[in-house]
């Protein structure tokens, strides 16, 4: 089997982790099916309009549909979908949670940096900070100015930070 045409980045961080990832076609999607498999991934958020069939997915695996305009901040309503999702599956389930935009650079580290900031207990600079480290090239100069004035919504906290 061939490789991902960009690898997924993983970013861990006081109990939170995640798969940052580009966006799957039909016909690669067994390949990060696979990924996913090999990290006990079980939700996929999409960020972005339908790239590939949910139907082609397995079973075991979920699709959450959290699209928002590319260059704009997410809408409080998916913010609070997003953090659901991330405390399900990172607290209870124990599990990382897979998010992919087009590119894996803008929408889906943007979410990944709300939830660094919400319940890794990060700084805004410190979450877009991680997510560069794990991701290169993520994020915009207009999504980070806009996350370093990201205020937190919740007061749940967890440990402390590694770049997989």
């Amino acid at each position: 089997m061939t490789q991902l045409p960009n690898p997924p980045s993983m970013v861990a961080c006081n109990g939170c982790q995640f798969l940052i990832m580009d966006a799957p076609t039909d016909n690669n999607l067994p390949l990060y099916v696979k990924e996913l498999k090999m990290r006990d991934i079980r939700v996929i958020v999409r960020t972005c309009e339908a790239t590939y069939s949910k139907e082609k997915l397995p079973e075991d695996i979920q699709l959450e549909d959290l699209a928002f305009p590319d260059g704009e901040p997410p809408s409080d309503k998916i913010i609070q979908k997003w953090l659901r999702i991330v405390e399900n599956e990172n607290k209870k389930e124990g599990r990382p949670v897979a998010v992919h935009c087009v590119a894996g650079l803008g929408r889906a580290p943007v979410l990944v940096a709300i939830a660094l900031i919400e319940l890794a207990n990060l700084s805004p600079w410190r979450a877009i900070e991680e997510v560069r480290l794990a991701r290169r090239g993520a994020l915009t100069l207009r999504q980070a100015n806009w996350l370093s004035k990201y205020e937190t919504r919740k007061a749940n906290r967890f440990g402390d930070c590694v770049v997989l």
